[in-house]
């Protein structure tokens, strides 16, 4: 996955084929109808970096919650335990990513105060 850095401080995640290791032949369709799916992809569309962190937060909120019902009763199936692993995957880079572009916002600000 890529992050894209916009002109307004927002980003974009776009896969990079030359980036995914062992990637699967059939993917796992983009229809989840898992709670947590949601949550996700809200953070992973979100363009406004001040949203972005509590989008972020929201999401690995709802990972882990699942995680803790899959846990206690060993359901779900493959592919929800696997999208499971690649979101929260994501969801590290975007945060990453979130820590990197505050950092930056807040170097160009003290940057702007003392010219």
């Amino acid at each position: 996955m890529s992050i894209v850095l916009d002109k307004r401080g927002g980003t974009s995640l776009r896969e990079d084929p030359s980036e995914v290791k062992g990637k699967r032949e059939s993917p796992i369709p983009m229809t989840m109808t898992h709670s947590w799916h949601e949550s996700y992809m809200a953070a992973v569309i979100e363009t406004d970096g001040t949203k972005m962190q509590a989008r972020v937060q929201a999401a690995e909120s709802a990972i882990n919650e699942r995680q803790r019902i899959l846990s206690e009763d060993h359901g779900g199936t493959p592919e929800e335990r696997q999208a499971i692993a690649d979101a929260m995957n994501c969801l590290k880079v975007l945060q990453e990513r979130c820590t990197l572009v505050a950092g930056l916002a807040s170097a160009v600000k003290v940057s702007a105060n003392e010219g």
